[in-house]
Protein backbone atom coordinates (compact mmCIF):
# COMPACT_ATOMS: atom_id res chain seq x y z
CA UNK A 1 0.00 0.00 0.00
CA UNK A 2 1.21 3.49 -0.82
CA UNK A 3 2.26 5.47 2.23
CA UNK A 4 1.49 9.18 2.48
CA UNK A 5 3.38 11.84 4.43
CA UNK A 6 1.45 13.39 7.31
CA UNK A 7 4.45 14.19 9.49
CA UNK A 8 6.36 16.88 7.57
CA UNK A 9 5.72 20.40 8.80
CA UNK A 10 5.35 22.60 5.72
CA UNK A 11 6.20 26.29 6.12
CA UNK A 12 3.04 28.21 5.22
CA UNK A 13 4.08 31.59 6.57
CA UNK A 14 4.89 33.02 3.12
CA UNK A 15 2.13 31.33 1.15
CA UNK A 16 -0.62 33.93 1.74
CA UNK A 17 -2.35 31.43 4.01
CA UNK A 18 -5.41 32.81 5.78
CA UNK A 19 -4.65 30.55 8.72
CA UNK A 20 -1.04 31.58 9.15
CA UNK A 21 -1.08 35.21 7.97
CA UNK A 22 -3.39 36.14 10.85
CA UNK A 23 -0.35 36.03 13.15
CA UNK A 24 2.39 37.18 10.79
CA UNK A 25 5.42 38.40 12.72
CA UNK A 26 4.13 36.99 16.01
CA UNK A 27 5.12 33.86 17.88
CA UNK A 28 1.58 32.47 17.76
CA UNK A 29 0.81 29.03 16.38
CA UNK A 30 -2.55 28.94 14.56
CA UNK A 31 -5.02 26.24 15.53
CA UNK A 32 -8.12 28.18 14.59
CA UNK A 33 -9.73 28.06 11.10
CA UNK A 34 -10.75 24.62 9.75
CA UNK A 35 -7.79 24.23 7.40
CA UNK A 36 -5.39 21.32 7.94
CA UNK A 37 -1.59 21.68 7.77
CA UNK A 38 -1.08 18.62 5.58
CA UNK A 39 -0.13 18.50 1.93
CA UNK A 40 -3.10 17.78 -0.32
CA UNK A 41 -3.34 14.26 -1.75
CA UNK A 42 -0.60 13.82 -4.37
CA UNK A 43 -3.21 12.40 -6.76
CA UNK A 44 -4.99 15.77 -6.72
CA UNK A 45 -1.73 17.68 -7.21
CA UNK A 46 -0.81 15.47 -10.15
CA UNK A 47 -4.24 15.83 -11.76
CA UNK A 48 -4.05 19.63 -11.53
CA UNK A 49 -0.52 19.63 -12.94
CA UNK A 50 -1.67 17.46 -15.85
CA UNK A 51 -4.57 19.82 -16.57
CA UNK A 52 -2.17 22.76 -16.54
CA UNK A 53 -0.34 21.25 -19.49
CA UNK A 54 -3.26 22.35 -21.66
CA UNK A 55 -2.05 25.92 -21.02
CA UNK A 56 -5.49 27.55 -21.32
CA UNK A 57 -7.31 28.57 -18.14
CA UNK A 58 -10.65 29.62 -19.58
CA UNK A 59 -14.19 29.48 -18.30
CA UNK A 60 -14.96 25.84 -17.65
CA UNK A 61 -18.23 23.95 -17.38
CA UNK A 62 -18.81 21.21 -14.87
CA UNK A 63 -18.73 17.84 -16.57
CA UNK A 64 -20.28 14.40 -16.23
CA UNK A 65 -17.20 12.67 -14.81
CA UNK A 66 -17.32 14.92 -11.73
CA UNK A 67 -20.89 13.96 -10.95
CA UNK A 68 -20.16 10.30 -11.70
CA UNK A 69 -17.22 10.36 -9.28
CA UNK A 70 -19.37 11.78 -6.50
CA UNK A 71 -22.34 9.50 -7.23
CA UNK A 72 -20.09 6.43 -7.06
CA UNK A 73 -18.46 7.74 -3.91
CA UNK A 74 -21.79 8.38 -2.17
CA UNK A 75 -23.04 4.90 -3.07
CA UNK A 76 -19.84 3.28 -1.79
CA UNK A 77 -19.48 5.33 1.39
CA UNK A 78 -23.09 5.83 2.50
CA UNK A 79 -25.23 3.45 0.42
CA UNK A 80 -26.89 6.59 -0.99
CA UNK A 81 -28.20 6.52 -4.56
CA UNK A 82 -28.10 9.96 -6.17
CA UNK A 83 -29.44 11.05 -9.54
CA UNK A 84 -27.16 13.35 -11.60
CA UNK A 85 -29.88 15.98 -12.04
CA UNK A 86 -30.06 16.46 -8.26
CA UNK A 87 -26.55 17.97 -8.18
CA UNK A 88 -25.78 21.70 -8.30
CA UNK A 89 -22.08 22.65 -8.30
CA UNK A 90 -21.10 25.66 -6.19
CA UNK A 91 -17.93 27.69 -5.51
CA UNK A 92 -18.08 26.83 -1.82
CA UNK A 93 -20.36 25.52 0.88
CA UNK A 94 -21.03 28.81 2.69
CA UNK A 95 -22.76 30.33 -0.31
CA UNK A 96 -24.85 27.16 -0.35
CA UNK A 97 -26.17 28.05 3.12
CA UNK A 98 -27.10 31.54 1.93
CA UNK A 99 -28.89 30.18 -1.13
CA UNK A 100 -30.84 27.78 1.07
CA UNK A 101 -32.01 30.68 3.23
CA UNK A 102 -33.03 32.64 0.14
CA UNK A 103 -34.91 29.66 -1.30
CA UNK A 104 -37.56 29.69 1.44
CA UNK A 105 -40.01 32.37 2.58
CA UNK A 106 -40.37 31.46 6.26
CA UNK A 107 -38.00 31.56 9.22
CA UNK A 108 -34.64 29.83 9.63
CA UNK A 109 -33.86 27.59 12.60
CA UNK A 110 -30.27 27.07 13.76
CA UNK A 111 -28.72 25.05 16.58
CA UNK A 112 -25.96 26.97 18.38
CA UNK A 113 -23.17 26.71 19.18
CA UNK A 114 -22.57 26.29 15.48
CA UNK A 115 -20.31 27.26 12.58
CA UNK A 116 -20.60 31.10 12.32
CA UNK A 117 -22.16 31.28 8.79
CA UNK A 118 -25.16 29.39 10.19
CA UNK A 119 -25.75 32.37 12.45
CA UNK A 120 -25.18 35.07 9.85
CA UNK A 121 -26.67 33.64 6.65
CA UNK A 122 -30.33 33.89 7.77
CA UNK A 123 -29.88 37.52 8.79
CA UNK A 124 -27.99 38.46 5.62
CA UNK A 125 -30.73 36.74 3.61
CA UNK A 126 -33.43 38.88 5.22
CA UNK A 127 -34.89 36.04 7.29
CA UNK A 128 -35.70 35.78 10.97
CA UNK A 129 -33.28 33.47 12.76
CA UNK A 130 -34.67 31.29 15.53
CA UNK A 131 -32.13 29.58 17.79
CA UNK A 132 -32.68 26.03 19.03
CA UNK A 133 -29.58 25.59 21.22
CA UNK A 134 -28.05 22.19 21.74
CA UNK A 135 -28.38 20.85 25.26
CA UNK A 136 -25.63 19.35 27.37
CA UNK A 137 -26.44 16.11 29.17
CA UNK A 138 -24.67 16.61 32.51
CA UNK A 139 -25.72 13.20 33.83
CA UNK A 140 -24.37 11.38 30.79
CA UNK A 141 -21.13 13.36 30.99
CA UNK A 142 -20.60 12.52 34.66
CA UNK A 143 -21.32 8.85 34.01
CA UNK A 144 -18.99 8.50 31.03
CA UNK A 145 -16.58 11.25 29.98
CA UNK A 146 -15.57 9.18 26.97
CA UNK A 147 -18.88 9.98 25.28
CA UNK A 148 -19.90 13.30 23.78
CA UNK A 149 -22.73 14.72 25.90
CA UNK A 150 -24.19 17.30 23.48
CA UNK A 151 -27.76 16.51 22.42
CA UNK A 152 -30.53 17.86 20.19
CA UNK A 153 -33.33 19.47 22.22
CA UNK A 154 -36.26 17.65 20.65
CA UNK A 155 -38.86 19.15 22.98
CA UNK A 156 -37.85 22.68 21.98
CA UNK A 157 -37.49 21.68 18.34
CA UNK A 158 -41.03 20.32 18.11
CA UNK A 159 -42.50 23.27 19.96
CA UNK A 160 -40.89 25.72 17.56
CA UNK A 161 -41.62 23.65 14.46
CA UNK A 162 -45.28 23.47 15.47
CA UNK A 163 -45.47 27.28 15.56
CA UNK A 164 -43.28 27.88 12.51
CA UNK A 165 -44.25 29.99 9.54
CA UNK A 166 -45.01 28.16 6.32
CA UNK A 167 -41.96 27.16 4.24
CA UNK A 168 -39.45 27.53 7.08
CA UNK A 169 -35.95 26.04 7.10
CA UNK A 170 -33.71 24.18 9.51
CA UNK A 171 -29.96 24.53 9.03
CA UNK A 172 -28.50 21.25 10.27
CA UNK A 173 -24.77 20.70 10.84
CA UNK A 174 -24.15 16.95 10.46
CA UNK A 175 -21.59 16.08 11.78
CA UNK A 176 -21.63 19.09 14.03
CA UNK A 177 -19.03 21.84 14.01
CA UNK A 178 -17.86 22.77 16.65
CA UNK A 179 -19.12 20.24 19.25
CA UNK A 180 -17.93 17.18 17.30
CA UNK A 181 -21.14 15.13 17.40
CA UNK A 182 -21.95 12.70 14.61
CA UNK A 183 -25.71 12.49 14.98
CA UNK A 184 -26.85 8.87 15.19
CA UNK A 185 -29.64 7.21 13.20
CA UNK A 186 -32.21 7.54 15.98
CA UNK A 187 -31.56 11.26 16.35
CA UNK A 188 -31.69 11.93 12.61
CA UNK A 189 -34.83 9.84 12.16
CA UNK A 190 -36.58 11.71 14.97
CA UNK A 191 -35.55 15.04 13.48
CA UNK A 192 -36.58 14.06 9.96
CA UNK A 193 -40.02 12.91 11.11
CA UNK A 194 -40.60 16.18 12.96
CA UNK A 195 -39.51 18.20 9.94
CA UNK A 196 -41.86 16.28 7.67
CA UNK A 197 -44.74 16.53 10.15
CA UNK A 198 -44.47 20.32 10.31
CA UNK A 199 -43.34 20.90 6.69
CA UNK A 200 -39.88 22.19 7.57
CA UNK A 201 -37.21 22.09 4.86
CA UNK A 202 -33.83 20.80 6.08
CA UNK A 203 -30.56 22.11 4.69
CA UNK A 204 -27.87 19.75 5.97
CA UNK A 205 -24.21 20.77 5.94
CA UNK A 206 -22.42 17.41 5.75
CA UNK A 207 -18.96 18.68 4.80
CA UNK A 208 -17.28 16.84 7.71
CA UNK A 209 -19.08 13.53 7.14
CA UNK A 210 -15.99 11.57 6.06
CA UNK A 211 -13.96 12.64 9.09
CA UNK A 212 -15.39 10.05 11.47
CA UNK A 213 -12.91 9.56 14.30
CA UNK A 214 -15.06 6.95 16.00
CA UNK A 215 -14.46 3.85 13.90
CA UNK A 216 -17.83 2.38 14.90
CA UNK A 217 -19.78 5.19 13.27
CA UNK A 218 -21.34 5.30 9.80
CA UNK A 219 -22.47 8.59 8.26
CA UNK A 220 -26.17 8.80 7.44
CA UNK A 221 -27.12 11.54 4.94
CA UNK A 222 -30.38 13.19 6.04
CA UNK A 223 -31.82 12.81 2.53
CA UNK A 224 -31.28 9.04 2.58
CA UNK A 225 -34.00 8.81 5.23
CA UNK A 226 -36.59 9.63 2.57
CA UNK A 227 -35.82 6.24 1.07
CA UNK A 228 -35.08 4.37 4.28
CA UNK A 229 -38.25 5.53 6.07
CA UNK A 230 -40.42 6.30 3.03
CA UNK A 231 -40.68 9.96 3.98
CA UNK A 232 -41.44 12.96 1.82
CA UNK A 233 -39.00 15.38 3.45
CA UNK A 234 -37.63 18.30 1.45
CA UNK A 235 -33.85 18.50 1.79
CA UNK A 236 -30.82 20.39 0.57
CA UNK A 237 -27.61 18.49 1.30
CA UNK A 238 -24.34 20.43 1.09
CA UNK A 239 -21.10 18.50 0.65
CA UNK A 240 -17.53 19.04 -0.55
CA UNK A 241 -14.18 17.26 -0.45
CA UNK A 242 -12.51 20.39 0.92
CA UNK A 243 -12.36 19.40 4.61
CA UNK A 244 -11.65 15.68 4.28
CA UNK A 245 -9.09 16.02 1.50
CA UNK A 246 -7.75 19.43 2.58
CA UNK A 247 -8.72 21.33 -0.58
CA UNK A 248 -10.46 24.49 0.72
CA UNK A 249 -8.47 26.74 -1.61
CA UNK A 250 -9.95 25.00 -4.66
CA UNK A 251 -13.39 26.39 -3.75
CA UNK A 252 -15.73 23.74 -5.08
CA UNK A 253 -18.77 22.20 -3.37
CA UNK A 254 -22.14 20.78 -4.30
CA UNK A 255 -25.76 20.90 -3.28
CA UNK A 256 -27.90 17.78 -3.68
CA UNK A 257 -31.61 18.67 -4.05
CA UNK A 258 -33.96 15.86 -5.13
CA UNK A 259 -37.16 17.96 -5.14
CA UNK A 260 -37.48 19.55 -8.58
CA UNK A 261 -39.38 22.65 -7.40
CA UNK A 262 -36.97 23.37 -4.57
CA UNK A 263 -34.03 22.80 -6.91
CA UNK A 264 -35.53 25.25 -9.42
CA UNK A 265 -35.95 27.90 -6.72
CA UNK A 266 -32.39 27.31 -5.50
CA UNK A 267 -31.04 27.85 -9.01
CA UNK A 268 -33.14 30.99 -9.45
CA UNK A 269 -31.85 32.72 -6.32
CA UNK A 270 -28.21 32.07 -7.30
CA UNK A 271 -28.54 33.80 -10.69
CA UNK A 272 -26.36 36.89 -10.97
CA UNK A 273 -25.01 36.39 -7.43
CA UNK A 274 -23.13 33.09 -7.19
CA UNK A 275 -20.65 32.22 -9.95
CA UNK A 276 -19.65 28.78 -11.13
CA UNK A 277 -16.84 26.90 -9.44
CA UNK A 278 -13.39 27.07 -11.00
CA UNK A 279 -11.47 24.76 -13.30
CA UNK A 280 -9.08 23.39 -10.67
CA UNK A 281 -11.90 22.92 -8.20
CA UNK A 282 -13.58 20.64 -10.72
CA UNK A 283 -10.39 18.66 -11.25
CA UNK A 284 -9.83 18.40 -7.51
CA UNK A 285 -13.36 17.20 -6.82
CA UNK A 286 -13.26 14.48 -9.46
CA UNK A 287 -9.87 13.23 -8.31
CA UNK A 288 -10.58 13.34 -4.56
CA UNK A 289 -13.81 11.41 -4.87
CA UNK A 290 -12.40 8.82 -7.27
CA UNK A 291 -8.78 8.24 -6.28
CA UNK A 292 -8.03 9.30 -2.70
CA UNK A 293 -9.67 6.84 -0.32
CA UNK A 294 -6.33 5.39 0.79
CA UNK A 295 -5.08 8.90 1.58
CA UNK A 296 -8.20 9.55 3.64
CA UNK A 297 -7.81 6.37 5.68
CA UNK A 298 -4.21 7.25 6.58
CA UNK A 299 -5.28 10.79 7.45
CA UNK A 300 -7.90 9.45 9.85
CA UNK A 301 -5.26 7.42 11.69
CA UNK A 302 -3.25 10.61 12.25
CA UNK A 303 -6.29 12.61 13.35
CA UNK A 304 -7.34 9.90 15.80
CA UNK A 305 -3.87 9.92 17.37
CA UNK A 306 -3.88 13.72 17.60
CA UNK A 307 -7.36 13.74 19.08
CA UNK A 308 -6.50 11.14 21.69
CA UNK A 309 -3.45 13.10 22.84
CA UNK A 310 -5.40 16.36 23.14
CA UNK A 311 -8.30 14.57 24.85
CA UNK A 312 -5.94 12.92 27.35
CA UNK A 313 -4.22 16.20 28.16
CA UNK A 314 -7.51 17.97 28.86
CA UNK A 315 -9.16 15.17 30.81
CA UNK A 316 -6.11 13.93 32.73
CA UNK A 317 -4.27 17.18 33.47
CA UNK A 318 -6.23 20.31 32.58
CA UNK A 319 -9.45 19.17 34.21
CA UNK A 320 -7.78 20.09 37.50
CA UNK A 321 -8.22 23.70 36.31
CA UNK A 322 -11.85 23.14 35.29
CA UNK A 323 -11.15 22.69 31.56
CA UNK A 324 -13.42 20.21 29.79
CA UNK A 325 -13.48 18.68 26.31
CA UNK A 326 -16.01 16.34 24.75
CA UNK A 327 -14.81 13.34 22.78
CA UNK A 328 -14.82 14.32 19.11
CA UNK A 329 -16.83 11.78 17.15
CA UNK A 330 -16.21 13.54 13.84
CA UNK A 331 -14.24 16.53 12.45
CA UNK A 332 -10.72 17.57 13.52
CA UNK A 333 -12.06 20.34 15.77
CA UNK A 334 -12.16 20.19 19.57
CA UNK A 335 -14.58 22.33 21.59
CA UNK A 336 -12.93 23.31 24.88
CA UNK A 337 -14.88 24.63 27.84
CA UNK A 338 -12.59 27.24 29.43
CA UNK A 339 -15.15 29.14 31.50
CA UNK A 340 -13.27 28.25 34.68
CA UNK A 341 -10.49 30.63 33.61
CA UNK A 342 -12.59 33.75 33.97
CA UNK A 343 -15.94 35.31 33.22
CA UNK A 344 -14.60 37.18 30.20
CA UNK A 345 -12.16 34.52 28.97
CA UNK A 346 -11.73 34.44 25.19
CA UNK A 347 -9.39 33.17 22.49
CA UNK A 348 -7.50 36.47 22.70
CA UNK A 349 -6.24 35.50 26.16
CA UNK A 350 -4.55 32.41 24.72
CA UNK A 351 -2.72 34.46 22.08
CA UNK A 352 -0.62 35.92 24.90
CA UNK A 353 0.82 32.42 25.29
CA UNK A 354 1.42 31.83 21.58
CA UNK A 355 -1.78 29.92 20.86
CA UNK A 356 -4.23 31.00 18.15
CA UNK A 357 -7.69 29.47 18.70
CA UNK A 358 -11.22 30.21 17.51
CA UNK A 359 -13.37 32.12 19.98
CA UNK A 360 -16.59 30.54 21.18
CA UNK A 361 -18.56 33.78 20.88
CA UNK A 362 -18.29 33.52 17.09
CA UNK A 363 -20.24 30.25 17.36
CA UNK A 364 -22.80 31.66 19.77
CA UNK A 365 -21.20 30.32 22.95
CA UNK A 366 -18.73 32.52 24.85
CA UNK A 367 -16.44 30.88 27.37
CA UNK A 368 -15.39 28.20 24.89
CA UNK A 369 -12.57 27.95 22.35
CA UNK A 370 -12.17 25.69 19.31
CA UNK A 371 -8.88 23.88 18.76
CA UNK A 372 -8.02 22.55 15.27
CA UNK A 373 -5.86 19.43 15.69
CA UNK A 374 -5.55 18.74 11.94
CA UNK A 375 -1.79 19.10 11.73
CA UNK A 376 1.44 17.08 11.91
CA UNK A 377 1.85 15.60 15.37
CA UNK A 378 5.08 17.49 16.02
CA UNK A 379 3.22 20.77 15.51
CA UNK A 380 0.41 19.58 17.74
CA UNK A 381 2.90 18.82 20.52
CA UNK A 382 4.05 22.44 20.45
CA UNK A 383 0.43 23.52 20.71
CA UNK A 384 -0.30 21.19 23.61
CA UNK A 385 2.70 22.48 25.52
CA UNK A 386 1.52 26.05 25.02
CA UNK A 387 -2.01 25.08 26.02
CA UNK A 388 -0.76 23.68 29.34
CA UNK A 389 1.23 26.83 30.07
CA UNK A 390 -1.68 29.09 29.11
CA UNK A 391 -4.27 27.27 31.21
CA UNK A 392 -2.12 27.25 34.34
CA UNK A 393 -1.22 30.95 33.98
CA UNK A 394 -4.76 32.07 33.23
CA UNK A 395 -6.11 30.00 36.11
CA UNK A 396 -3.69 31.59 38.57
CA UNK A 397 -4.44 35.04 37.20
CA UNK A 398 -8.19 34.51 37.55
CA UNK A 399 -7.81 33.38 41.18
CA UNK A 400 -5.96 36.49 42.28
Amino acid sequence: MKTYDFSTIIDRTKSHSLKWEKYNGKDILPFWVADMDFAAPPEVIEAIQNRLQHNILGYTNSYAAMSEAFINYAKKMYGWKIQPEWIIWLPGLVCGLHLACRSIVGDVFVMPPVYPPFLSSPILSGKQRIDLPLIFDDVAYKNDKNKNAFRLDFASIEQHFQNAKANSLLLLCSPHNPVGRAWNADELQHLAKLAQKYNIVICSDEIHCDLLLDENLQHLPIEKLNTDLQLNLQTITLMAPSKTYNLPGLACALAIIPDANLRKKYKQVRQGIVPDANLFGYVGVETAFSQCLAWKEQLLAVLRKNHNELFALVNEELNAYGIAMQKVEATYLAWLDVRSLGEKISAADFEEFGLGLSDGSDFGNSGFVRFNFGCPNALLQQGLQRLKIAVKALWERNKK
